[in-house]
């Protein structure tokens, strides 16, 4: 099944979270590290899980294309888990612990007995995304700047604009925008 952007930016940052955690830890800076991490489950919890709960509770044999997309969300969301309770490990040896026996063990027996028996995670250089990841962030500031404007505004989300508009910077910003304007206008609310 392919992955939506939605995934593919998920994954892509998943790679860089690997990579920072690992870095902050190879230079003695569990404090960093632990921020890195606070802010990718901020963004999975605050983004992606709420982005994609629609894809989630689809009903089963709706189509085709709806169960793999959903099934393409279990995966990326699974990986990420698994992924995430062993950068967390060292952190929390008793909590990732019990993750690890419920997420892993209890699906595939041949697993290591304990998430302290697996290999520290090294990025995918195939699931790096840095174009979608930059436009990404962008997307979420902008929507951030659409909800500040709307709540200085007094204009609750619940009723509809008829339009956004952004300044943006560059060229790369304009696309961009034109790539995710659905998301965007969806976020905000906007008909």
């Amino acid at each position: 099944p392919a992955y939506s952007d939605l995934d593919r930016w998920l994954l892509g940052r998943l790679q860089q979270l690997i990579e920072g955690v690992t870095e902050r830890l190879e230079s003695y800076q569990p404090d960093r590290a632990t921020a890195l991490v606070s802010v990718f489950v901020d963004q999975l919890s605050n983004w992606y899980l709420r982005r994609s709960r629609r894809r989630f509770w689809a009903k089963a044999g709706a189509s085709r294309a709806s169960d793999e997309d959903k099934q393409a969300a279990y995966r990326s969301l699974y990986q990420v888990l698994v992924t995430l309770t062993r950068l967390l490990a060292p952190f929390m040896p008793f909590t990732t612990e019990a993750i690890h026996q419920n997420l892993v063990r209890s699906h595939d027996p041949v697993a290591p007995e304990s998430v302290h028996h697996t290999a520290w995670p090294v990025p995918d250089p195939a699931l790096r995304a840095p174009e979608l990841t930059e436009q990404m962030a962008l997307v979420m500031r902008l929507v951030s700047l659409g909800h500040s404007a709307r709540n200085q505004s007094g204009l609750k989300l619940r009723q509809p604009l008829s339009e956004a508009a952004f300044a943006v910077a560059t060229s790369e910003e304009r696309r961009a925008v034109e790539r995710h304007a659905g998301l965007i206008a969806e976020e905000l609310n906007v008909k």
